[in-house]
């Protein structure tokens, strides 16, 4: 049976993979959304439906976990950090590692977002 350290790092290596996934396909979408690409983009949206589906659903999964195993999510100003009992301490690092990937996505989100919001005014001008 795994224990509390491999249980938890092992879902937050996965969550960590599957945004890692999620910002590969929003960097291709700001390729296509360069090209201008209808056909591709309706491709990349319908992966990005699923891509969210997975996310929502580990999510979900880390929370339920960490609640269990009494791991808290935490913050002291700019820094994010997990309260967890003894022996997680290889969790900590992954962590680190999830919420870079995170932000990196967020960031490459808004991007897109700006893309799409130039394009529509630029089109209905």
């Amino acid at each position: 049976m795994e224990n509390k350290q491999d249980s938890s790092l092992s879902l937050v290596l996965r969550e960590t993979a599957l945004v890692a996934d999620f910002l590969a396909l929003l960097k291709e979408e700001e390729r296509v959304l360069n090209n201008g690409d209808a056909d591709a983009l309706e491709l990349i949206i319908q992966q990005k439906q699923g891509a969210m589906n997975a996310l929502h659903a580990i999510e979900a999964e880390r929370l339920e976990l960490f609640s269990r195993l009494n791991i808290v999510p935490a913050k002291d100003g700019e820094r994010s950090f997990l309260v967890a009992p003894e022996g997680l301490t290889q969790l900590d690092e992954a962590w680190e590692q999830l919420l870079e990937v995170i932000t990196l996505a967020h960031a490459q989100h808004e991007l897109n977002g700006a893309l799409i919001a130039a394009y529509q005014q630029k089109t209905s001008a």
